[in-house]
């Protein structure tokens, strides 16, 4: 799993089920580490690829050395069949799509097909390796868990609500699928035959939030990812979660569709005709300094000095400044300093 504990720079950790933590190298962001049979790890994260531009690509460690498979190719959330061959959620301008990765990072081939009402995640291989389970978000914020096979052609729609649903994986005979979803108001964990149907079952019970569930190779124990009040922790059981009872109240199915269900009370989604007229941008209500902080310096040679400096950014990064100004209390002088990006 990858972290970031406050202390120090993102990381991938390993860790037994007694909580022994070992650290495998750092990371630039907290994007999926998949575990190769040999022991070797695909991951993604954000790069400099010039001084100017900064990009998402598949990495590859081996031993504790990263070797980069791919160069720009904006790549996150990749899954690793056994031979090697890599699925992941390629950005494009305005959207996403998934792409299938040679082993080598060289051969990048998409599988569907990016539009501006459309996104993808989270595609994840099953265990025969024929077929791809994803997230396909829709125009309206409706969420369908989905399996494609290899072509990227949609076999099944196993699920489709007005709910954030993520995290998918497979059991491990891949006759069901383990995911999360906020149907309830939280994030909880779910399970469902891949036919879809009234199988469906709520398979946690979290008061802030349970993530990424996932099913060890035996199928006998659960790890995931439960969010507290004083952070994000990570639990294994030795058995399954306890299976909750589906609330009726909170939500329902579709008319026509046994296997869609959406929030009983669901605002509707904003359209063109709800939003202001466009006007041209200004940057200065968000520019103005929001914070100061004091400064002082005490030299024997150049004299105390004491002030206090200031900074600010506009929301779309295209102004930055920084000021300083102060007293240098031996030789009665006043000192400034200023620094402005565009």
């Amino acid at each position: 799993y990858t972290a970031s504990n406050g202390r120090e720079s993102a990381s991938a950790y390993s860790a037994s089920v007694s909580g022994t933590l070992r650290n495998l190298g750092r990371r630039n962001e907290l994007d999926a580490n998949v575990l190769l049979p040999n022991g070797d790890i695909v991951f993604a994260q954000p790069d400099y690829t010039d001084p100017f531009h900064y990009r998402n690509d598949l990495y590859l460690s081996h031993n504790g050395h990263d070797t980069q498979l791919t160069h720009g190719a904006r790549l996150a959330h990749p899954d690793v069949r056994r031979d090697g061959k890599i699925v992941a959620v390629q950005s494009i301008p305005g959207t996403t799509h998934l792409v299938l990765v040679s082993p080598d990072g060289r051969a990048i081939n998409p599988i569907t097909v990016g539009t501006a009402e459309v996104q993808w995640g989270n595609p994840r291989w099953s265990p025969d390796g024929l077929s791809i389970a994803a997230i396909r978000v829709r125009r309206g914020g409706i969420n369908d868990l989905l399996i494609l096979d290899q072509s990227g052609k949609v076999s099944r729609v196993v699920l489709s609500e007005h709910t954030i649903i993520s995290d998918p994986s497979w059991s491990r005979d891949g006759a069901r699928l383990y995911y999360t979803s906020t149907r309830t108001g939280m994030s909880e964990a779910y399970v469902t035959p891949i036919t879809g149907g009234d199988g469906m079952q709520q398979i946690s019970r979290s008061t802030t939030g349970l993530f990424e569930l996932e099913p060890s190779p035996s199928g006998d124990k659960f790890a995931a990812i439960d969010f507290r009040f004083d952070g994000s922790h990570l639990g294994v059981t030795s058995e399954a979660p306890g299976v909750v009872s589906r609330d009726t109240s909170i939500f329902g199915q579709r008319a026509g569709c046994s296997t869609c269900y959406l929030a009983t009370h669901v605002e509707p989604p904003i359209t063109s005709a709800d939003l202001p007229a466009a006007r041209l941008y200004s940057p200065w209500q968000s520019l103005v300094p929001r914070y100061w902080e004091p400064l002082a310096t005490i030299d024997n040679n150049a004299g105390n000095f004491i002030g206090a400096a200031t900074s600010g950014e506009d929301i779309v990064g295209r102004h930055a400044y920084y000021a300083q100004a102060g007293f240098n209390t031996r030789y009665h002088e006043s000192e400034a300093f200023g620094s402005y990006q565009y």
